[in-house]
């Protein structure tokens, strides 16, 4: 390793000690942890909002949340359940209702830009129930030729009428959770699955006409180390995805849902200084690869869509992610599915029971969500700049949201001094015209980003309780205020 290779490596460790939090992803603003009750009623009420814009298209999620088997490290929603034929063929009746209860209110629009399935695992579903699902979509949307369809695949549970599937109905990208390939490390987060039937798959997709393939891979998982991380990056790299995911495994398993986490032995988990060195061993070898970084942990070869549209400045953010081509509003089909319609988030229930009894009933299936105030749009604006664009115009947070009666930096004073650190540790550069993360900046995004979430600042406000009503527990004020979240580095 040359010496300013090293040094800029020290440099890094250094920051991520100092700058290492919980903190959101940013997949929306405000994050579900604000979500409240939201019924049905509101939901039609967005959705009649939301069909006025007839010109616009939408994008779509599908949620399939079921497994043969939870894995250990999993922070998804997921049902798991060996019992195929009794759990699939009727959730995609339900699923199919959902749609079409959904289509009788959006009117004439009807163009669609994205539709991703994930889950669990889409393809839990038999070849021919997967098919009715995407036949549905087909027949209440028109499939906008520029858009991009893409689904979530486990190699071990994907067969040949699977990837068959997928080609015939002109899947544009294909998504695959190697998480890592040492066999040790597998075994300790119950996930055994081999190079070659993932290999299997992926030139499957490719010979069906599949046009990007996505990898997810995970560091910090037990029993991990840098040599078996790199021969995992070098097993990776024969297979060449155009785009890859890197993400840090969060031990919660106190957390609701994660109860599996505790399979996990806490012991065998790399300490911090070893996460780091990990993590910044991974962006290392992706960069001499030749994949360009994409905002804090995702990487694209340069002439992928999404590389492309990072130098441009052209990238979408929403509940799936970054995205190049992503509707003006978001709806979730399925158990726990979250959409973004006419300025809401709106949430299916997350119990399979209660989502199928909204639907039986000829409801929609919504539980909770959260319609957006004016503040709430002003801050996730700039958020959302952060997270895509890097970069902040204050002129046009201006045009936009004030109306000549402030100017940015004064509107926004108390949060800018919370970024004096990051000003000074060289993560963003400020000026009158606009707040720029620079190179090591996009690595702490979320950090940055933090210093905007004024609710985030009130939760953590109310973790310290100390005038606290007599009738709440201290222990339960500071329960719910604790934001649940994983580390920033």
């Amino acid at each position: 390793m040359s010496v300013d290779r090293e040094l800029a490596r020290q440099h890094l460790c250094n920051l991520a000690r100092r700058y290492a939090r919980p903190g959101p992803r940013y997949t929306s603003y405000p994050t579900a942890l604000d979500f409240g009750p939201l019924s049905a009623g509101d939901y039609v009420q967005q959705l009649e909002q939301a069909r006025r814009r007839a010109n616009d298209p939408w994008s779509a999620y599908i949620h399939v949340p079921f497994c043969a088997k939870r894995c250990d490290f999993c922070a998804c929603s997921v049902i798991a359940s060996p019992q195929h034929e009794r759990v699939a063929a009727p959730y995609v009746d339900d699923l199919i209702r959902e749609i079409e209860l959904v289509s009788a209110q959006i009117g004439s629009r009807r163009r669609l830009a994205q539709l991703h399935l994930g889950g669990g695992t889409p393809t839990y579903l038999a070849p021919a129930q997967l098919e009715r699902a995407i036949q549905a979509i087909a027949r209440e949307f028109l499939r906008d030729p520029e858009g991009e369809w893409s689904m979530e695949l486990d190699a071990r549970a994907t067969t040949a009428a699977h990837i068959e599937l997928i080609g015939e109905y002109g899947f544009d990208r294909v998504s695959l959770g190697v998480q890592d390939l040492d066999p040790d490390v597998q075994a300790k987060i119950g996930r055994i699955q081999s190079a070659a039937k993932i290999t299997e798959v992926v030139r499957g997709c490719r010979r069906a006409g599949v046009g990007g393939v996505n990898f997810d891979l995970v560091y910090g998982l037990p029993g991990q180390t840098l040599d078996s991380l790199r021969r995992t990056i070098s097993g990776v790299l024969e297979l060449l995805p155009d785009r890859l995911a890197i993400y840090g495994y969060a031990h919660m398993p106190w957390a609701p849902g994660r109860g599996n986490q505790r399979r996990i032995d806490a012991a065998a988990l790399p300490d911090p200084q070893q996460r780091l060195e990990l993590l910044l061993a991974t962006r290392e070898l992706l960069l001499d690869a030749g994949y360009q970084a994409i905002g804090m942990d995702h990487f694209a070869l340069p002439e992928d869509p999404l590389a492309r549209a990072d130098r441009a400045g052209t990238l979408m953010r929403n509940f799936m992610g970054y995205t190049v081509r992503a509707g003006a509003d978001l709806l979730g089909f399925g158990v726990t599915a979250i959409g973004e319609v006419g300025g809401a988030y709106v949430q299916n229930h997350s119990k399979l029971v209660h989502w199928r009894q909204a639907i039986q009933r000829g409801e929609l299936p919504t539980a909770r969500g959260l319609v957006r105030s004016r503040e709430d749009e002003l801050r996730g604006t700039i958020i959302a700049a952060l997270m895509c664009e890097h970069r902040v115009d204050k002129r046009a947070i201006e045009a936009r949201f004030s109306r000549g009666q402030w100017r940015f930096d004064e509107r926004f004073a108390a949060d800018l001094a919370e970024l004096r650190g990051p000003l000074a540790d060289g993560l963003i550069t400020d000026d009158p015209a606009a707040l720029t993360l620079t190179e090591t900046g996009k690595l702490f995004v979320r950090n940055v980003a933090m210093a905007f979430d004024q609710r985030l600042r009130d939760r953590r406000a109310l973790a310290t309780p100390a005038p606290t009503p007599a009738r709440v527990p201290i222990a339960a004020a500071r329960k719910a205020a604790s934001p649940r979240f994983s580390a920033t580095v």
